[in-house]
């Protein structure tokens, strides 16, 4: 293994705490920086980004990280009585983490097939959430 290939993993982890600390920290002291729907997407599709690129070949355990850690850190917010946890917020991230993902397939063209079904099934789920967030 070169030492490039330690940057993506690394980066996946910084991504973890900082998403984990935006998640479960009271709400005054979480990062603003835009609408609250547009800032999950794009933390969750940089995740899935990098994921993606760090760890190529394990496309199912990839998917299933970004999916679960969308779920449980929304669980977690059950636990401080400041936050509030929507099933909804989940599939959101959830979704974007697979664009994430889709996205690298598309760069790295072995998997366009692949690359595309993520996209539309993200795309399916986001689309199945705009009745719900109007």
């Amino acid at each position: 293994m070169q030492d490039d290939d330690l940057d993506f993993p690394l980066c996946a982890i910084v991504l973890f705490a900082a998403i984990t600390f935006a998640t479960l920290s009271p709400i005054q002291m979480r990062p603003h920086l835009g609408e609250a729907n547009l800032e999950r997407a794009l933390a969750y599709v940089l995740f899935g980004f990098v994921l993606g690129f760090g760890f190529p070949i394990r496309l199912a355990r990839t998917m299933l990280v970004v999916c679960t850690t969308a779920g449980i850190l929304e669980l977690l917010q059950l636990i401080d009585p400041g936050r509030h946890a929507r099933f909804r917020d989940a599939l959101v991230k959830a979704a974007a983490g697979l664009v994430g993902i889709a996205f690298v397939r598309l760069l790295q063209r072995d998997m366009i097939g692949t690359a595309l079904s993520l996209t539309m099934a993200a795309v399916a789920l986001l689309a199945l959430l705009l009745p719900a967030v109007a």
